[in-house]
């Protein structure tokens, strides 16, 4: 059995106040796009005895994000225990886990992961209904809930709440580029309110989306990672000279996305960029 872990990108993302809880609320426009990990389990049993346990067998070209840590801050091996928390019941799982999503990039490699591993805990063995399940993910992470469901959404909150674009087809590709810098989470919502405080979100940036109007669209830790990684600007520059008709950097970074109207002209986007020593894949909108 085998599922999916599709990234996620940000169209728009705007920072808002901070939270009580020390969390700030956001204003988001998120996708999921056609690149991802994908999980396969190897070995499924349940125990009489003892406690549930997962093994994760990593490979692909990121394998090392997973080999690297430790199992316990292993996004999947949370949801895996939280899966089985009030589950009467015990299992031993081994997986098989397909990174071609690199960590610390803003496209929620981790989250998406953690967010297939719930659904495919499901589809075997059937515990909870959708609710339910995307009430444990949320205890996993911020950008969990969305991944779970896949579908583009408006998010608020945390990102926690989620207002599903219906009907909404954009025939759209992307070129993502990893940087091979990481920006700290933490370091950039710590930085992001002084450098973008003068930015209001718009009161229609939820409608626009089906206007491909992104006049409006930001993200507001860009201005601190370009401050920071000047490459980032470069990046959407070229973007922009090989045909985007929209560029952001996704998440905290390091990932820049570009828009593209057609396969073709993205794939000479990325080819370029490539010949640029710029790491680039194309992908679509899911």
């Amino acid at each position: 059995m085998k599922e999916k872990a599709y990234a996620k990108i940000n169209l728009h993302l705007a920072v808002k106040e901070k939270r009580a809880d020390g969390y700030h609320n956001i204003e988001s426009v998120m996708f999921s796009v056609s690149l991802c990990d994908e999980i396969k389990v190897l070995v499924c049993e349940k125990k009489k005895t003892g406690s549930s346990q997962l093994e994760i067998e990593a490979y692909g070209r990121f394998a090392s994000v997973i080999q690297d840590l430790p199992l316990e801050d292993n996004l999947v091996y949370k949801a895996f225990i939280l899966f089985f928390e009030n589950v009467s019941y015990n299992v031993y799982m081994k997986i098989r886990l397909s990174k071609s999503i690199p960590a610390g990039a803003g496209l929620a490699g981790g989250s998406s992961d953690a967010a297939a591993m719930l659904r495919l805990l499901n589809r075997i063995f059937h515990c909870y209904n959708f609710r339910q399940l995307m009430a444990l993910s949320s205890k996993i992470g911020a950008d969990v809930p969305f991944c779970l469901q896949k579908k583009a959404a408006f998010c608020t909150g945390t990102g926690n709440n989620i207002s599903v674009y219906k009907r909404l087809k954009l025939s759209l590709w992307v070129v993502i580029v990893f940087n091979d810098f990481h920006i700290s989470t933490k370091e950039a919502y710590q930085k992001v309110l002084s450098c973008n405080s003068h930015y209001d979100s718009c009161s229609k940036i939820k409608e626009l989306i089906y206007l491909l109007d992104f006049g409006h669209y930001y993200n507001s830790f860009e201005n601190y990672a370009i401050e920071k990684y000047p490459e980032i600007a470069s990046v959407k520059k070229f973007m922009y000279d090989y045909g985007a008709i929209f560029s952001l950097m996704t998440g905290s970074g390091s990932s820049v996305v570009g828009y593209f109207k057609s396969k073709q002209t993205a794939c000479k986007a990325a080819g370029f960029m490539n010949e640029k020593g710029l790491v680039s894949v194309v992908s679509y909108l899911i």
